[in-house]
C-alpha cells in the first residue's frame, strides 16, 4: 500500500494528525522558531545567540557560547573552591604543627624531669661523693646533660 506523498508521519511512523506540531520544524538549524507554522514550514528552533527577528537563537554558535560561558563559570567556581580548600589545608597544617610542637615540648619536659631525677638518685647513691652536695650536683648535671631530650619540635 502506498500513501500519497503529502501524508506526514510522527516519530513513531503513525500518520500525523493535522493539529500536531511538525517535529521537522525543530531541526536546530540557523533560523528562529516560527510560531505561525507551529514549528513547521522550515522554521528552525535554535538555542544560541539572538536571531534576526530579535528572539533567542539557542542552537547556533551562540548556544556553544552559552554552554562555554556556563562551563567557564563552573570552572571558576571549582577553582575558587580548590583555593578555599587549599587555604583550609594550610590552616589545618599550621594548627596541627602547633599542637604537635606543644605536645612534644611538654613530653620533653616530663622526660627530662625523669632523667634528672634518676641522675640525682644515682649521684646520691654514689658512695665516693656521699655528703658532698657540690659533687652530687655536678654529677647530676653531667649525667643529665648527656641524656636530656631536646624540646625542639618541627619548624
Amino acid at each position: 500500500m502506498t500513501l500519497p506523498s503529502s501524508q506526514k508521519f510522527d516519530i513513531y511512523g503513525e500518520p500525523r494528525s493535522p493539529t500536531a506540531i511538525d517535529p521537522s520544524g525543530f531541526n536546530f538549524g540557523t533560523n528562529s522558531f516560527d510560531p505561525k507554522t507551529r514549528g513547521g514550514g522550515g522554521g528552525d528552533f535554535n538555542f544560541g545567540a539572538t536571531s534576526d527577528a530579535g528572539g533567542w537563537d539557542w542552537g547556533g554558535k551562540g548556544g556553544a557560547n552559552v554552554a562555554a560561558g556556563i562551563q567557564g563559570v563552573g570552572s571558576l567556581a571549582n577553582a575558587l573552591m580548590a583555593y578555599k580548600e587549599f587555604q583550609l589545608g594550610k590552616q589545618t597544617l599550621s594548627q596541627n604543627k602547633e599542637a604537635f610542637n606543644l605536645n612534644f615540648a611538654n613530653q620533653a619536659k616530663v622526660t627530662n624531669a625523669q632523667i634528672e631525677d634518676k641522675a640525682r638518685l644515682r649521684a646520691l647513691q654514689d658512695r665516693s661523693i656521699a655528703g658532698d652536695m657540690e659533687a652530687i650536683a655536678s654529677a647530676t648535671q653531667s649525667e643529665y646533660q648527656k641524656r636530656k631530650v631536646s624540646d625542639k619540635g618541627i619548624g
